[in-house]
């Protein structure tokens, strides 16, 4: 059995004209194809962790009596390395 693969024409054709016109804007603004405004996108957020991600390494890093603010502190130095 073959798989389809929907390439990333096919999926902005079926994006929703909102949805769409939405990044068009976006893309504009930046000087950009939609294609290429969507690429740039994907790339840096597949280089950043999730907020998930973020959360275990607070975790792993955290004490068990961390106060809020020192959670908060360490969120922000995390997501400012990025």
């Amino acid at each position: 059995m073959q798989k389809s693969y929907a390439g990333p024409m096919d999926i902005i054709d079926r994006m929703p004209d909102e949805a769409r016109a939405y990044w068009e804007r976006r893309a504009k603004v930046a000087g950009v194809s939609l294609n290429e405004y969507l690429l740039q996108k994907l790339i840096r957020d597949a280089a950043a962790p999730s907020n998930r991600e973020l959360f275990e390494e607070i975790d792993r890093e955290a004490t068990a009596h961390l106060s809020s603010e020192e959670a908060v502190e360490i969120l922000r130095e995390l997501r400012e390395s990025r």
